[in-house]
């Protein structure tokens, strides 16, 4: 069983890298979105078997 803080190492290191945070593979974006100071970005799996997806919030410099 992973502690808190390795699963939260996990997910930074996913991110980075942007890979699934579900399956491991590259993830493609899929949408965008600008609200105010920040930028949305939608993010899917490349792999069709895997429904993994991932938000990530930016600021709109």
């Amino acid at each position: 069983m992973l502690k808190f803080s390795e699963l939260d190492s996990k997910f930074h290191i996913v991110e980075k890298r942007g890979l699934c945070p579900v399956c491991g593979s590259n993830m493609t974006q899929t949408d965008r979105l600008k609200e105010g100071n920040n930028v949305f970005i939608w993010y899917k799996c490349i792999n069709d078997e895997c429904g993994g997806q991932r938000l990530q919030k930016q600021s709109a410099r």
